[in-house]
């Protein structure tokens, strides 16, 4: 049984890592219950940065290419991992600011 976002065994290691992982209960008929393993919200997000590290590990490491390729299931064009701000725009890395974030201001307060 396959289903849409069942994960792989290294992934559900990092899943499992974080708590990220959350255990299904199935039963085919005739069979035995089994668990299979879908990912939640956080591993979601791991699986991103997962996917970030195999592009970087194809592109520089496999020139060839890598084992595997990620594909949109709707349309079958190749998945990318990508830089976006909150309005959509494809954003490169000298495009950024790092800027404070909520925790440093609360920890810091007004400091000049």
């Amino acid at each position: 049984m396959r289903g849409p976002m069942m994960a792989t065994r290294p992934v559900v290691a990092a899943a499992a890592f974080c708590r990220s992982h959350a255990r299904i209960p199935y039963r085919e008929p005739g069979q035995r219950t089994r668990d299979r393993y879908a990912l939640t919200d956080q591993g979601l997000q791991l699986l991103t940065a997962l996917f970030a590290l195999m592009e970087w590990g194809d592109r520089h490491l496999a020139p060839e290419g890598g084992p595997v390729r990620l594909r949109h299931r709707d349309c079958g064009a190749m998945v990318h991992v990508g830089l976006r701000c909150n309005q959509g725009h494809g954003v490169d890395a000298d495009d950024i600011d790092v800027v404070p974030g909520p925790s440093l201001e609360k920890s810091f307060g007004d400091m000049p």
